[in-house]
């Protein structure tokens, strides 16, 4: 039994509004393993008839270091396992988190369509036809939802900041670091372009010697339209 952990971020999306599984990749920072701690002698005296619930209610843990996807993507397996269980459409995607291993697709299946009860007329005579009523049109939105940005990888963001190509970026905005994992000298060491470092956190000092030293080098700038 593997219990695994996301902790995630990104651009708050609107309420109740799911984010696809093809876009859980720009969300996801990392990884973390998870124990749910169990007591057992009091979940074998209360799980009939009530179930798990003060043996399984007192603490929870994680692992002490958070992998990051590109870590991870590393050890990606390049198949999937065969097995004769299905996952559902709401787990089904092509491509793992950060280009690793591809999903199992599922096929469609068909589903029942309920067959309506008849209902019994009790007239003598039949009644007169009316002209139906004008149907009124339906109301088009006065404006068209955006469509998705493609930022080559780099997480969803308001700026259209991408690793596609365009313009380095020097002057990002006061709160990049809500959208961007930020080194923790960010703010205080300004004199470059914002980068990626190997580690995926981002960097203020790229085009600098020594920019990106403590977090495995330099990988890719970021760009701006």
């Amino acid at each position: 039994e593997l219990e695994l952990g996301f902790v995630a971020g990104g651009a708050p999306n609107p309420l109740g509004a799911p984010i696809p599984i093809a876009e859980a990749a720009t969300r996801i920072f990392g990884f973390v393993l998870v124990n749910d701690w169990s007591a057992r002698d009091i979940q074998a005296w209360e799980y009939q008839p009530l179930g798990p619930f003060l043996g399984k209610s007192f603490a929870t843990s994680i692992s002490p270091w958070v992998a990051v996807p590109l870590v991870v993507s590393l050890s990606a397996c390049s198949e999937t396992p065969t097995t004769s269980a299905r996952p559902t459409s709401l787990t089904s995607t092509s491509g793992g988190v950060g280009g690793g291993a591809p999903s199992a697709s599922q096929e469609p299946t068909a589903s029942a369509t309920p067959t309506p009860t008849p209902i019994t007329t009790l007239r003598t005579t039949p009644a007169p036809t009316r002209a139906a009523a004008p149907t009124a049109a339906p109301v088009k939105p006065t404006q068209k939802p955006a469509p998705p940005v493609n930022t080559c990888g780099a997480p969803a963001n308001p700026w259209g900041y991408n690793f596609c190509g365009g313009n380095v970026i020097s002057n990002p905005p006061s709160d990049f670091c809500g959208y961007f994992s930020c080194i923790a000298s960010f703010w205080t060491t300004t004199n470059g372009y914002v980068e990626q470092c190997v580690d995926g956190l981002f960097s203020h000092s790229g085009g600098r010697s020594g920019s990106c030293s403590k977090h495995g080098g330099n990988r890719r700038p970021l760009y701006g339209p």
